[in-house]
């Protein structure tokens, strides 16, 4: 009777464990988050040709241990016009993402833009977008790699 209890008691706590470490990445596993605000990755000249110092911010679940944790960058919207890594659904996003396990930072990047006057000026508005991503995510990648941390970078 004492080997079944004790085995009944073994199974049920390695599959407790078991679930919860299945869990991670999914739901929310932690309560809280850390952060790290306003660190500057780079520099870019604005439309103004005026020299802009460029930030992101960090988030990371409180209290875990984990070393090697993806890290999803977020960028906000706002088509070169407004937006800000550190109002409303940036800030909601990466904290939910820190809570489930993961690693974010939200950027900000140089905002203003000129005006297409035709289509083709609307490409190169999307080449800039995607030329815009690069610096944060070298600046994070090598940031991870000096602490010891392999990582897997989503944006």
């Amino acid at each position: 009777m004492k080997k079944a209890f004790y085995l009944l008691t073994f199974i049920l706590t390695y599959n407790l464990a078991f679930a919860q470490k299945m869990q991670r990445f999914k739901n929310e596993v932690f309560t809280s988050k850390d952060s790290l605000k306003n660190i500057q990755y780079g520099e870019a000249k604005n439309i103004n040709s005026e020299s802009e110092k460029l930030f992101l911010d960090i988030y990371s679940p409180k209290a875990d241990t984990l070393k090697n944790r993806p890290l999803v960058i977020f960028v906000h919207g706002g088509g070169f016009v407004n937006g800000d890594k550190g109002t409303g659904y940036p800030i909601l996003f990466c904290t939910g993402l820190a809570k489930r396990g993961y690693l974010s930072s939200s950027i900000n990047y140089r905002l203003g833009i000129e005006k297409p006057k035709m289509i083709r000026h609307t490409s190169s508005q999307c080449t800039e977008g995607c030329r815009i991503q690069k610096p944060p995510f070298d600046f994070l990648e090598k940031m991870l790699k000096n602490m010891g941390s392999t990582p897997q970078i989503f944006m």
